[in-house]
């Protein structure tokens, strides 16, 4: 069997660090924060209402609740993602946020998004480090850690809808939605009679498992999966270099 050993892997996911009423970026005035997002004109009179005289630095101030409230209000005014709250309950609500693997990570985020591409996962990140809302990342949600892929009362970036699998032309490398989980990887390139350095557990989600280094049965031969990676796509609030986040994605123990 030949392996396409090399996974390009596209994740949205950031590392944002919060201390309590500090400014959490650069950004210090609504219209520079409404312009990062390329808001329309019309969402931008709906951000300019919601934030309602806001600043980086006042946000600064709001309790944890009340800033995850706010990164909600804005996401669900401007994303084009699923959007559900737990305020009031959304109908399918509690089965998102129960799809994690452990029950120590059956926990209540203020609310779960959806986001339908990395753009919109890009947004997000935007809008939660301007508010310094608490935020997770959920791949296929299989790590046990309680706040790792879920939290309470903050915001949980669902990465379900970034499920795409394509072969390269030359069917050497593989691209890979960071929401997928192994089986349907090996059902997919299993047609064009390929397989990939991967899960030992099938029902295990792909970007956790790569970020945590990943053990696969071909371990000895390979090594482990995360070295196999060729690249990723990261949405970052600030730029830096590639080979950085390569080295931190390979070397974190993921979700």
């Amino acid at each position: 069997m030949r392996f396409a050993r090399l996974v390009p892997l596209a994740l949205g996911i950031s590392f944002v660090s919060t201390v309590s009423g500090k400014v959490f970026c650069d950004i210090q005035t609504v219209s520079q924060f409404i312009a990062q997002l390329g808001a329309s004109h019309d969402a931008g009179s709906q951000l300019t209402l919601i934030l309602n005289g806001s600043n980086a630095l006042s946000i600064a101030k709001l309790s944890p609740r009340k800033k995850a409230a706010l990164a909600c209000d804005i996401n669900h005014a401007i994303n084009d993602g699923t959007f559900y709250t737990s305020t009031p309950p959304s109908a399918g609500y509690s089965d998102i946020i129960d799809k994690h693997w452990s029950t120590t990570c059956w926990l209540k985020p203020l609310c779960v998004i959806q986001s339908s591409s990395s753009a919109d996962v890009s947004k997000v990140i935007k809008i939660v480090t301007f508010t310094g809302a608490k935020f997770s990342v959920r791949s296929g949600g299989h790590n046990p850690n309680s706040g790792w892929a879920s939290n309470n009362g903050g915001v949980l970036i669902d990465t379900v809808n970034l499920n795409k699998i394509v072969l390269s032309s030359d069917a050497s490398i593989v691209s890979v939605g960071p929401s997928n989980r192994w089986d349907r990887v090996y059902s997919e390139l299993s047609k064009s009679s390929k397989s990939v350095v991967g899960g030992r557990v099938i029902n295990v989600g792909v970007g956790g498992y790569l970020l945590g280094g990943g053990l696969s049965h071909f371990v000895s031969k390979y090594g482990l999966a995360a070295t196999n990676v060729r690249n990723y796509e990261v949405r970052l609030e600030h730029a830096g270099s590639s080979s950085d986040f390569t080295w931190s994605a390979q070397s974190f123990n993921g979700t």
